[in-house]
């Protein structure tokens, strides 16, 4: 597999960590709540929304992937193994 495949295997991976985490906290989330109300309902309100606004980042976030240009193609960092240029 080359560095691209394995980009494609990572973003896969990370959205079924995503789903996984997000159905965990379904799971548990009769015990989430009774821990976090015991302090006040704001405190509550507040943790879910800070949650709320990490996963949203991370799921709508803009994602560049870069091309080859600019880079040294698919080279990449291995453009100088001859040692020449440098």
């Amino acid at each position: 597999m080359g560095r691209h495949d394995w980009g494609d295997v990572h973003t896969y991976l990370s959205y079924a960590m995503i789903v996984l985490a997000v159905w965990h906290l379904a799971v548990h989330w009769k015990w989430l709540v009774k821990v976090a109300s015991k302090s006040s309902p704001l405190r509550l309100s507040v943790g879910l929304g800070v949650g709320a606004a990490v996963i949203g980042f991370f799921l709508f976030a803009p994602v560049s992937q870069r091309g080859g240009e600019g880079r040294g193609g698919e080279g990449g960092h291995g453009e100088h193994r001859s040692g020449k240029g440098r």
